[in-house]
């Protein structure tokens, strides 16, 4: 029942474009931030996970992800480096993980799945590894069932599809990558 859209600027989506929501019958879009990116909705739509970028909060060096609530339309910090930026973050089905990358080098990044704690933010130490980022690791997204993440990688010399199947219950890493 409602879409969510970003603004792309010139220069990118940095450093003042704007997220919007929309309902998906019509109507007004009504703006939820300005330097962010909004990326995917929790289950049942009442929230919507962001990147927002450096420079909107002071005291914040890198680009970090939050949850933003569509009915208090307060921003909730989920996950934040000192040293890395993060970005595409997204939900699993079940709402209780999101899984993202963080970007080591302009060439290198890794993708990582964290728990979903509600009104709190999950430590570095708390994040699940489930690319080694010698490579650049990008777009990930769980299956519908979220056993399984997909990304894109160019860990074989050419841009692929790529899985990694996870435990059901910690959402680890279980056997090797397959390519697409």
């Amino acid at each position: 029942s409602k879409v969510i859209f970003n603004a792309w600027c010139d220069d990118g989506p940095r450093p003042d474009c704007p997220s919007f929501l929309l309902p998906s019958d019509g109507g007004r879009p009504e703006r939820l931030c300005t330097n962010c990116q909004a990326r995917g909705f929790n289950a049942d739509a009442s929230l919507v996970l962001m990147q927002k970028y450096e420079g909107d909060t002071p005291g914040k060096k890198q680009d970090r992800i939050v949850a933003f609530d569509l009915g208090s339309r307060k921003e909730q910090e989920l996950l934040y480096d000192e040293q890395h930026p993060v970005y595409h973050p997204f939900f699993s089905p079940d709402d209780r993980w999101i899984v993202f990358k963080r970007l080591l080098t302009m060439t290198k990044s890794q993708i990582l799945i964290a728990p979903y704690r509600r009104e709190h933010a999950v430590p570095v130490s708390d994040w699940i590894q489930i690319t080694d980022g010698k490579f650049s690791d990008d777009k990930p997204q769980f299956s519908p069932d979220g056993n399984i993440v997909y990304f894109t990688s160019d860990r074989d010399g050419y841009l692929c599809i790529w899985s990694q199947r996870l435990h059901p219950e910690t959402k680890r890493p279980v056997g090797n990558r397959v390519a697409y």
